[in-house]
């Protein structure tokens, strides 16, 4: 019996001892269910490393939230003078004064605009003034950026002008952008007969033309306060009849005179709040034989011969961001 003791007690102390050695050799005593102090397992205990979370509703911090895009009103006030001279004289002169509202509707830049404006202007040789009224829009795609305006002219001489235009954008890269340009604009004023076939009668007639417009423009803002701008067109202003007041006397036309040209504008931010425009024009007007109304010098010729002469033109203004 008391052997039988002894090998028992043997057995339970050398299995202990196996217990024991082979705890050492996985690294670590052996499992517990009483979590140590300090473990990840008692968040409570003493010594816990806490992190820090930032809250998401704290201003300053990492997450706030954007403020929302809001859409608003911005206007500009504007005055502008404008001059052009061909080789066979002075030509137009206007000065314009104009209200622009323009309502912005989304961040990406989709916008409404209103214009209105009047000022004078030189008309078959004669100053006359005029009021104006521009409906207009754009969207803002990134790299796309169309552009409408529709605007009707009315003023002295019977002069009315209805104007379509349309400007395709593509934002390339920041600060170039290249555009198309498609413009339309027929109209139709009053002048003294003898203009048309010279001599002195005193009779009035309308001379209906319309001009049809394409080119290229780019846009390169280097800096904030500077952007340039090259626009190349070609524009095809045809006389196409000249008639009596009273419509019943109709002189089918067919006259048109093709003007290519180049202009080059610059606009300069002056204290945030003013913005100077200039531009200078350089082109050659192809002018065809027989009756037909200039665009440049504004007025009705009858041209013996087909004839071709150079012009240059000048635009300043100053712009107030209200």
């Amino acid at each position: 019996m008391k052997k039988k003791l002894f090998f028992l007690a043997a057995a339970l102390l050398f299995l202990g001892f196996t217990s024991n050695l082979m705890a050492k050799e996985r690294g670590g005593p052996a499992p517990s269910v009483v979590p140590a102090e300090g473990s990840s397992e008692n968040p409570g205990a003493e010594g816990t490393d806490e992190k820090t979370v930032p809250d998401d509703n704290t201003p300053g911090q990492a997450g706030e939230e954007k403020e929302p895009f809001a859409p608003y009103w911005a206007g500009q006030l504007a005055y502008s003078f404008s001059t052009q001279t061909s080789q066979s004289g002075p030509g137009q002169t206007t000065q314009e004064i104009s209200l622009t509202g323009n309502y912005y509707f989304s961040e990406s830049g989709h916008f409404f605009s209103l214009v209105a404006g009047g000022g004078q202007q030189t008309l078959e040789g004669l100053n006359s003034s005029y009021g104006t009224f521009s409906l207009g829009g754009g969207l803002g795609f990134g790299f796309f950026q169309p552009t409408l305006s529709l605007s009707f002219e009315q003023g002295a001489q019977a002069l009315n002008s209805l104007d379509a235009n349309l400007v395709l954008n593509f934002q390339f890269f920041k600060p170039f952008a290249l555009g198309v340009i498609l413009e339309a604009s027929p109209q139709n004023h009053q002048g003294a007969l003898s203009t048309v076939l010279g001599g002195s009668s005193d009779q009035i007639d309308e001379i209906d033309s319309v001009d049809l417009t394409g080119g290229l423009q780019a846009v390169l803002t280097p800096w904030d306060f500077l952007g340039l701008t090259l626009t190349v067109e070609q524009d095809d202003s045809t006389t196409y009849q000249w008639q009596n007041i009273l419509h019943t006397s109709v002189h089918g036309l067919n006259q048109t005179e093709q003007i290519p040209s180049a202009t080059l504008g610059a606009d300069i931010t002056i204290l945030q709040d003013f913005t100077l425009d200039l531009s200078f024009q350089a082109g050659v007007e192809n002018i065809p034989a027989g009756i037909s109304y200039n665009p440049i010098l504004k007025q009705t010729q009858n041209n013996p011969k087909a004839t071709s002469q150079s012009f240059t033109g000048y635009t300043a203004g100053l712009t107030y961001n209200l």
